[in-house]
Formats: structure tokens, sequence, C-alpha cells
């Protein structure tokens, strides 16, 4: 089914079409998008404004999006792991665990997960930096994504003349536990801005300091926008129920929850942006849903208040200003630092 596009005074809406391009006949039916793996809410919000390639075929943007997919694969091979390490972490430390008991733990292994558990524990026993298994679980995860990030990162530079610099800074020869966790953030941030840059992906003129009209104005300009922060399907206080639909696909809307200090951020696509008698209010769709091709109601949209969408909005590196009081601070909103909206080299 075609995408949605409605452009009226008060109202933008520009949806992308259901399922995903055919990956071995550009010409052929459209088939089914799943929704996001693991912990790659970023990769799929930047499929609908990359263009994609077929299997079949050659040359620099087939391997660039190839090595895109090794990245988003590796992630989501680790989530799944370490949400296992975490499991047996969590029985494990109902009392003290110290290396010794991790020692003894390996010769009663469970038959489920054998290999995951072993394995497990055999890196905390040979592990001198942490005595604690539930925080040499998370340090591992830290860790593994370094390694994943790298990997992209270093592949990636033989199509730039000119290698961008990544931004990651060491102070000193040692590479403490806290410094390697912020500079996993800053490799993250490094391949998602080397991925906007390979896949043609651009800046918005929006910003939220700028209005809704604004924010119209790109839709309409663009296409459907990609942004960051507590936004999505699983940021309402209760579960979103039905209140409208568009072409048979259902807007759900509920209340959002509010801001939360150390809430992990959420990437979505804003589809669309309306004023009426009773507000001002955005449609996103979430990548974490899904789309069959033949079936308009699993593309899911979700309405909230451009002011709870602005309090709840994240910057291209995934932070969320606040003052004092809890209410949100942009920094001013200069073309080159504008890093809160993104969209495709062509209409998704």
């Amino acid at each position: 089914m075609a995408s949605i596009s409605i452009q009226r005074k008060n109202f933008v809406f520009q949806a992308p079409s259901l399922g995903k391009p055919n990956p071995y006949d550009p010409k052929g039916p459209r088939v089914a998008q799943n929704g996001q793996k693991g912990d790659n809410c970023v990769y799929a919000t930047f499929n609908f404004f990359r263009h994609r390639q077929i299997k079949t075929a050659t040359g620099p943007e087939r391997e660039i999006e190839k090595l895109g997919s090794q990245w988003r694969k590796q992630r989501t091979l680790l989530y799944k792991k370490i949400g296992v390490f975490r499991g047996f972490a969590k029985d494990l430390t109902k009392s003290a665990f110290t290396k010794r008991d991790a020692q003894e733990a390996m010769e009663r292994a469970p038959l489920v997960n054998r290999c995951e558990y072993i394995a497990l524990l055999q890196l905390f026993y040979h592990c001198s930096a942490h005595e604690n298994l539930t925080a040499f679980v998370e340090q591992y995860y830290v860790w593994e994504s370094i390694k994943i990030h790298l990997t992209f990162l270093i592949k990636t530079a033989v199509y730039f003349k000119k290698t961008p610099a990544i931004g990651v800074s060491w102070t000193g020869k040692k590479r403490i536990v806290d410094q390697i966790a912020l500079n996993e953030r800053d490799l993250f941030n490094a391949v998602k801005g080397r991925l906007c840059i390979l896949y043609g992906i651009g800046r918005a003129d929006w910003h939220p300091c700028h209005g809704i009209r604004q924010l119209m104005q790109d839709i309409n300009r663009h296409g459907a926008l990609g942004v960051s922060g507590m936004l999505g399907r699983f940021f309402f206080a209760t579960p979103p129920k039905v209140v409208d639909s568009i072409e048979g696909r259902p807007i759900y809307s509920g209340t959002p929850l509010s801001f939360s200090k150390g809430t992990s951020v959420h990437s979505v696509v804003v589809v669309g942006a309306e004023t009426n008698t009773l507000g001002e209010w955005v449609y996103l769709f979430d990548p974490v849903n899904g789309t069959h091709p033949d079936t308009p109601a699993t593309q899911m949209f979700y309405k909230i208040s451009y002011l709870q969408f602005i309090n709840n909005i994240a910057d291209f590196n995934g932070i969320m200003y606040r003052n004092s009081d809890g209410r949100a601070l942009f920094s001013y909103p200069l073309r080159e630092k504008n890093l809160y909206a993104l969209h495709g080299s062509q209409k998704c």
C-alpha cells in the first residue's frame, strides 16, 4: 500500500509506505518489515531514510549497507547474550558471590543455556577488575559494544578521502571504568554520525525553539523526520488507546511519561503535526512495531501534544538538557549545531 501524504493548512502527515522494498526484486511487491531488533532503534529509524539496495547488488553502496547491517546484527546478538547473562547474575547474586563461588558454580552449570552460563562465569573468574558479578556483566556489555563500534568505524573509513574525526578523547594511559563507559557513548554517536553521512541523512531546519509551524514546514519539505527522546510506544504512563485512524492505520494516544533523569532515550519517526482548537499535536511512528504491506492496521501511530514532544525530546547525542526545576533547555538553534531532527535525501 502506498504512503500517506496529507498537506493542509493546519495538518501535515507524511507516513512511509507499509512494509519494505523487496530485497531481491526492486519492482516486485513490498514485503513485511519486522520491528526493531534488540537495542537498535537508531538503525531501525534510519531504515526509513536510506535508499535500500537489493541483495544481489554490487558496488560501494551495497558494501556500506552490509557493514551497517553487520553492526546492527552484532549489537542484536550482544543484546540477547547480555539478557541471558543478566538473568544468571540476578539468580546467582541473591547472596554474596565470590570468585570461589564462580568456580564452584561452573561445576553445577544448568543444562539450559549451559554454554552461555559457563562462559559468563569463566570471564568473571579471570577478570581482575571486578569482584561483583552484576557490575562485571554491565561492564562486559560496554567492552563488547566498544569492539563492535570500532570495527564499524574502521571498516567504513575507506569510503572517505579524509576520515571524519570520531571525537573520542582518552586522558592518560590508564583507561578507568567510567571513562571507558563514557567513550562507548561517544563511539556510538560516532557510528550514528558516520551512518548519516553514508546514508545521505541530513539535518532538518526545525529546532525545539522554533515552534510547530517550522516542524510542519520541514515535514512538508522533507517528509518524515527522525528524532530521539522519551518518545514512542513504551513512554506512556498507561497503555495508549486508539483514538482515531487514517486510511486504516490506527492512531493511539495516552498520557506520556514525564521526564525522568537517567532514562534511556529511544529513536522514532515524526510523521505528522497538527494545530486545532484543542491544541498542537505531533504524530509518531515507533520502529519497534513492524508493518505488513497487506495489513494497514499494522502501521500504528502515536499522538502526543507538541508541548510534551519538546519536553521529552533529546538531541542527536541522546542528551536531554534540564534546568534546576526540570524544564527542558535547548541550545541556541544555530544551523551547524542543530542536532534535534534528521531527514532523508528523499521523502520516505
